[in-house]
C-alpha cells in the first residue's frame, strides 16, 4: 500500500511541475514576440533660428548646436531617428539660442519658440515649449 501511495504522489508532483513549466513557456512566448528594439524619433521644432540641444542616443549623450527645425545632416528627414531596445531611457533638451530673428515685429516673438518632442514607434510620449530667450524644452520617457 505505501509504494502505491508513494508512486501517487510522484506522479502528483511531476504532473504539477509540467504545468508549471509550460505556463512559464507561454508567457515567454509571448514577450518573444514583442519586438526588442522601437524606433525612436527626436524632434526639435519652433520659430527660432537656433537651439544647442542634448539627446540621449543608444551609444550615449550626444550635444550638438542645431537649427530650427532639427534635420538629420544626411537624410534631410526632419527629427533625428534612433532604433535603441525596448525600454530604453529616451531625453532631449533644446535651448532656444536666445538669436533675434528679425522677421519678428512684436517684441515678444524677437527670440521665438522652441519644442521639443520625443516619438516611440509612431506615438509620441513627450512633447514640451519654452517661449523665453534662452529658455529650455525638455523631453524624456521611456522607449
Amino acid at each position: 500500500m505505501k509504494s502505491i501511495l508513494a508512486v501517487g504522489a510522484i506522479a502528483s508532483a511531476t504532473l504539477l511541475s509540467l504545468s508549471a513549466c509550460s505556463s512559464g513557456s507561454s508567457s515567454t512566448a509571448a514577450s518573444a514576440a514583442r519586438p526588442s528594439t522601437v524606433k525612436v524619433l527626436y524632434e526639435v521644432d519652433g520659430t527660432a533660428t537656433g537651439a544647442d540641444i542634448t539627446l540621449e542616443t543608444g551609444d550615449g549623450t550626444s550635444q550638438q548646436s542645431v537649427k530650427v527645425p532639427l534635420t538629420g545632416k544626411t537624410s534631410g528627414n526632419r527629427g533625428l531617428t534612433f532604433v535603441m531596445q525596448r525600454g530604453s531611457f529616451v531625453y532631449i533638451s533644446a535651448q532656444n539660442k536666445g538669436k533675434m530673428n528679425p522677421s519678428f515685429t512684436s517684441s515678444s516673438d524677437f527670440y521665438g519658440t522652441v519644442t521639443c518632442r520625443i516619438t516611440v514607434d509612431g506615438v509620441v510620449i513627450s512633447e514640451n515649449t519654452t517661449t523665453s530667450q534662452y529658455g529650455i524644452a525638455t523631453c524624456k520617457g521611456t522607449a
